[in-house]
């Protein structure tokens, strides 16, 4: 019989510091003056990821672009602090912070959001105080996106089963990483092109928790030293906490009576639309796009909605294409 592994619920905190890391280029510590003027690119994962998904990404973008990178780990993923609300506005605003806390309100800034980071850098770029000059956003547009992408939801209820100890995998247990990642590759929305990298995407939130690797006899969760002990896999995300996630990311806050945004995106912040034609999240119809963003610009992709895996030449180019072009 399954059963949610007990967990004491999350802390309500408005903002959250964000975990990150940083690749910067050498010629920041020699051209103190001129390190203000250039930008710092800030990377957003998409939901159930961490910063690592863009560590191979920014090998390559530092040494086409002069600029600071930066990637985060949104609040409840990666090694950011757990904490309630799990928002769009509260994601957006943990973001706003880190930017003005690590990088400055004046200094410009790039934006790249994947999927749920994309809804998060959009909202960011319509904040009035801090110095967006670029966005792209892979595959998410700025509407409510009624349903979810089949693989984000095969994927997530994969996750679920193993949580709730429908799938039980020892901890320490021999080649548990290879089971883990088995389980994931299995998936059918996970045998496509590049289904590896996905699969290791989502699998990756029980493969960088350390306390998996150290092995515990089973005690049917019986108590050790006055606490209920659970032999099992843990994933890093407090999931069992936040069981709207899923309605949560599909949506589009409204601004409208908030005055430190603008009502629609203005004509010197640039933003790019990726969107994978395979993927359902955005709509033919463009106008939608260009009623939040009215300059918006839209590159298409003949994949699904991870193209940063399944064509990723043709990605990187648009996205160094687009950093790299003069601004308005």
């Amino acid at each position: 019989m399954s059963k949610l592994v007990p967990n004491k619920g999350l802390p309500y905190k408005k903002i959250v510091q964000l975990s990150f890391h940083r690749t910067r280029l050498p010629s920041d510590v020699l051209s103190p003056k001129t390190f203000k003027q250039r930008p710092a690119i800030v990377n957003i994962h998409g939901l159930l990821g961490s910063h690592v998904m863009f560590h191979s990404f920014n090998k390559f973008l530092s040494r086409k672009i002069d600029a600071d990178i930066f990637s985060v780990d949104v609040r409840n993923h990666g090694i950011s602090p757990k904490a309630l609300p799990y928002d769009y506005a509260t994601l957006t605003g943990d973001l706003i912070h880190f930017i003005e806390t690590h990088i400055g309100s004046e200094r410009p800034i790039y934006l790249l959001g994947f999927s749920m980071g994309g809804k998060i850098a959009l909202l960011a770029t319509l904040y009035k105080h801090i110095n967006v000059r670029k966005c792209i956003s892979i595959d998410l547009p700025p509407y409510e996106t009624p349903e979810l992408d089949p693989m984000i939801i095969q994927n997530y209820d994969l996750i679920m089963r193993i949580i709730r100890r429908d799938v039980k995998i020892l901890r320490g247990s021999p080649n548990w990483q290879k089971k883990v990642l088995e389980l994931f590759k299995g998936l059918d929305c996970n045998k496509r092109k590049c289904g590896g990298a996905v699969a290791l995407y989502f699998a990756n939130g029980f493969l960088s928790v350390k306390s998996n690797n150290v092995s515990q006899a089973p005690s049917h969760y019986g108590q050790q030293h006055g606490r209920e002990t659970d032999p099992y896999i843990k994933f890093s995300i407090p999931l069992s906490s936040m069981p709207h996630l899923l309605d949560e990311v599909k949506k589009w806050p409204d601004l409208s009576n908030n005055e430190d945004f603008f009502s629609k995106g203005v004509d010197n912040r640039k933003v790019l639309f990726m969107r994978g034609l395979q993927s359902n999240f955005i709509n033919n119809n463009y106008s939608l796009l260009r009623d939040s963003f009215p300059f918006a610009d839209v590159q298409e992709f003949n994949t699904g909605h991870n193209l940063l895996f399944e064509d990723p030449d043709g990605s990187f180019k648009c996205i160094l294409d687009f950093f790299c072009g003069r601004e308005r």
